[in-house]
């Protein structure tokens, strides 16, 4: 779908709502952010596909769902005194690896960058600071943007 588009910086008509971040232009169009059901199916049917992109909501969501599945396993672990129910937290950890590739990718990293969160302190909070920026706005060495396929259009003078 198409908007209609003004360059940035002249007189945005009433109901004009940003500049797109793609190019020079103040759009009506709009990207829709991938959902959480769709991030939760992404995860898993993209486990152990180790290229192409993933958005920062798609990581983000997939997150928020792993750690609301490891909560439940790690509390039966411990109830149950059992090291077998660590098998499911181990498995999510697979899912969530691909993701995390993906995600480092959309930012135009590798995903060896996942080796760094082992390093004390530091790791973790590069690895926090690089999932919390923006990917590559165009096409980079890993593909195009992650939800470049999912435009949103949306009507003038609607917000």
């Amino acid at each position: 779908m198409s908007g209609v588009y003004t360059p940035c910086g002249a007189e945005a008509p009433s109901g004009w709502l940003w500049c797109s971040p793609h190019s020079t232009s103040m759009s009506t169009t709009r990207w829709a952010m991938v959902s959480f059901p769709e991030a939760v199916r992404r995860g898993f049917t993209r486990a152990s596909d180790w290229r192409g992109r993933s958005s920062r909501a798609e990581y983000w969501w997939f997150a928020l769902f792993a750690l609301l599945c490891w909560i439940p396993l790690i509390t039966l672990a411990l109830i149950l005194d059992s090291p077998f129910v660590l098998l499911g937290w181990v498995g999510l950890w697979f899912f969530l690896l691909g993701t995390f590739v993906r995600r480092m990718h959309d930012c135009g990293r590798s995903g060896w960058w996942w080796f760094f969160g082992l390093v004390p302190l530091a790791g973790p909070v590069t690895i926090l600071v690089f999932t919390c920026q923006r990917g590559d706005l165009g096409s980079n060495r890993y593909g195009p943007p992650a939800d470049a396929q999912i435009p949103l259009a949306v009507p003038v003078n609607t917000w």
